[in-house]
């Protein structure tokens, strides 16, 4: 049977499509045009162009049948003269050849090309969706984590009991005017660094004493720094110490001051055999598991509070004025302490290559986290949703007092040996690299990364003597009072006044507009007038309890 000419287009339709499967350089949208002639000649231009080596049937808009693999018989020159000018004439690009009665059926845009690949939008830097740099925040947040990690410690278990005194109101505008003059100064020492790194571009060091060396050209002025430092790293981990000895007797009714020796001995094979990266990844850890038992701890204390507006208005324990003033002047020492993370200020800003922006947002969020989670926990407790007494608090108050305790303990002994090495080794870089040290193909040469041991010896036998002598196997939150009363304004307060002073000094009028911190010399003068007062007012209290004590008129 002889196929119509219906028949034929079809089939021509079909070989098209296989075609155009195999030569991509043939429109998809050709083979289902509604113009058989419009399919042919394509076809046809396509095979004859190729070498017409393919032994492939196209068909003519007459109907008839056509190898390209055959020379045309002597009888149909006219016919092989039509093809061939079809062909000539196919050559000219398709869109321009499409007449208006010969649009495809089908829109053009749905199928596959070269043309509309090209056209595709290009794709954006890495790290980008949707205009937003997810790369950017997810260093923000990293380094804000990284803030509030250094900040919440062992202190945090005793805030409820210094937060009584004044009241639960009163205790949270102080943990909010603290936050704000912490917060002057962490700006301060990252801009410190940020200029340091600009005008010089080096890396700043991650040891407070070798920031400070550097700025203040100073080796007495260092030396001085590194005993505040060292001081009040004492004081906070002479505190951890004691505790973990309290909660062990509390809870497994161990001798305290055993429990304080054990657990001192533990902590300096740990941070004697360890390397710096593994105990990091303990002090995450223990951070990871702080945070999960103090959401287990705040959730369910906070939906039994009975009277939340009552326990926010409600009076402190203390009566009266002098009372009042007696009891701010008691607990606010231990909330600096407990609030502190400027030392961890130069290596945030190393973290995110020095950016102004990203660090301010970073400091800004790492240290308002702790302050919300202070005024949670005051609030619970005190509104009689937790027990946080460590005989009755249950094993979940027991395994947040221990991640406390680890994670301060671990942060404090990383700190003071960091301090001590650079006494006790002439090139601290060969026994721990600030930086690892690679090969010229990029691989890591292996190195000792751990602490010496006079370095961790030093940095626990000076607070445990002074742990289990003088508090005698209890409370020891006097050690966090004298560090907030001293150290921390000296170290925190004055010290980065003093360095951005000296900085801003030297500085052009075109560099002083780059300041991290604005208002000039007059927010240093604020930062520096409040740390002095501060010191002040913790000396003249202390001074007149200790008369007070004496019998001294």
């Amino acid at each position: 049977m002889t196929p119509s000419r219906s028949q034929h287009h079809q089939l021509l339709a079909f070989a098209i499509v296989l075609f155009a499967h195999h030569d991509s350089s043939v429109p998809l949208a050709c083979a289902f045009s509604s113009t058989p002639s419009l399919a042919a000649r394509t076809f046809t231009a396509r095979t004859n162009a190729r070498g017409k080596n393919f032994g492939l049937h196209a068909t003519s808009s007459s109907g008839s049948s056509l190898s390209s693999s055959e020379t045309p018989a002597p009888d149909s020159k006219l016919r092989t003269r039509k093809k061939n000018e079809l062909t000539k004439s196919s050559l000219i690009p398709l869109r321009s050849s499409i007449s208006s009665d010969e649009s495809p059926s089908f829109d053009e845009s749905m199928w596959f090309n070269k043309e509309a690949t090209a056209k595709s939008p290009p794709r954006g830097p890495i790290g980008m969706v949707d205009g937003v740099d997810m790369s950017g925040i997810m260093s923000v947040l990293s380094a804000a984590l990284l803030v509030t990690g250094s900040t919440v410690g062992a202190g945090m278990m005793i805030l409820p009991e210094a937060a009584a005194g004044p009241g639960m109101g009163v205790s949270t505008m102080l943990f909010l005017g603290i936050f704000c003059i912490n917060l002057l100064s962490g700006y301060l020492i990252a801009e410190v660094a940020i200029k340091q790194h600009e005008n010089s571009s080096c890396e700043i060091p991650s040891s407070f004493k070798e920031f400070a060396d550097v700025n203040l050209q100073s080796e007495m002025a260092g030396n001085v720094i590194a005993s505040i430092s060292l001081l009040c790293n004492f004081c906070v981990l002479s505190f951890d110490l004691v505790r973990a000895g309290e909660v062990s007797n509390a809870n497994f009714l161990v001798d305290p001051t055993s429990a304080t020796l054990a657990f001192a001995a533990l902590l300096s094979v740990v941070g004697f055999t360890q390397s710096m990266e593994n105990l990091s990844r303990v002090s995450s850890m223990a951070v990871a598991a702080l945070f999960i038992t103090f959401g287990s701890l705040l959730v369910p204390g906070l939906i039994h509070v009975q009277d939340p507006v009552g326990t926010l208005f409600a009076p402190g324990t203390a009566e009266g004025s002098d009372g009042m003033m007696h009891a701010i002047q008691s607990a606010a020492p231990i909330f600096v302490t407990t609030s502190v993370y400027q030392n961890i200020v130069p290596s945030v800003t190393k973290m995110l290559d020095y950016d102004r922006t990203k660090t301010a947002a970073a400091i800004f969020l790492g240290a308002g986290i702790p302050v919300c989670m202070y005024v949670a926990w005051c609030f619970a407790v005190l509104g009689g949703g937790v027990d946080s007494s460590l005989a009755g608090g249950g094993p979940i108050l027991t395994a947040f007092s221990a991640a406390c305790i680890v994670a301060s303990s671990i942060s404090c002994i990383m700190s003071l040996a960091e301090e001590l090495e650079n006494y006790f080794s002439n090139k601290p870089e060969e026994s721990r690299p600030a930086l690892p040290a690679v090969t010229d193909n990029g691989d890591d040469l292996p190195q000792k990364e751990t602490f010496s041991l006079p370095s961790v010896l030093l940095s626990v036998l000076p607070p445990l003597t002074a742990g289990v002598l003088l508090s005698g196997g209890h409370d020891f939150s006097v050690a966090l009072h004298c560090a907030g009363s001293y150290g921390m304004p000296l170290l925190y307060g004055v010290i980065p006044v003093a360095l951005a002073w000296i900085q801003r000094t030297k500085e052009t009028p075109t560099e002083a507009s780059n300041d991290f911190v604005p208002g000039g010399f007059a927010s240093l003068g604020l930062l520096g007038a409040a740390s002095t007062g501060f010191l002040a007012q913790g000396f003249g209290a202390d001074l007149e309890s200790i008369m007070a004590a004496t019998g001294i008129p």
